[in-house]
């Protein structure tokens, strides 16, 4: 179990879902309203298409970054007492299941896990939400040319 320190520093680390803020947003709301004297500075390190593999489409625009190429920078100038860690959604590099992108996630994962203890800090996974083909396809074939592009969610 986790338990959080007053004035703990919290960092979040992933792909674009953990960049975009949305689920960290409310992890923060809940955190001000039921513990408003705790001081937590919550610092949100996600980075869009990054990946704990360190793998890439041969057709990306460029290659994915990967998070062991900035974690050191990442932890030395936040260095969290608790670090939330939400990998795998571009991992699997758009490809059905291979068994090799796989033992690289979980590689990855181990490395940055490893990591992250060794500077003392408590960690918590995440697991990134399933992988919704059915729609992605949907969005592929001109959704947005539908009238469905100034819809915020």
């Amino acid at each position: 179990m986790i338990t959080f320190e007053k004035n703990s520093t919290i960092l979040f680390l992933g792909d674009g879902i953990t960049e975009q803020g949305m689920y960290i947003s409310y992890f923060e709301a809940y955190i001000t309203e039921h513990f408003p004297n705790m001081g937590l500075k919550i610092v949100n390190c996600g980075k869009s298409s990054e990946t704990a593999s360190g793998l890439s489409e041969p057709d990306h625009p460029r290659p994915r970054p990967c998070i062991h190429e900035r974690l050191d920078e990442v932890l030395e100038i936040s260095n969290p007492d608790i670090t939330f860690i939400c990998y795998g959604m571009n991992d699997g590099i758009y490809y059905p299941f291979l068994e090799d992108h796989f033992e690289a996630y979980k590689q990855g994962m181990i490395k940055l896990i490893n990591k992250v203890k060794s500077i003392g800090s408590k960690i918590v996974l995440i697991t990134p939400p399933p992988f919704d083909k059915i729609t992605t396809q949907i969005r592929n074939n001109n959704l947005l040319q539908l009238g469905c592009e100034n819809i915020v969610t």
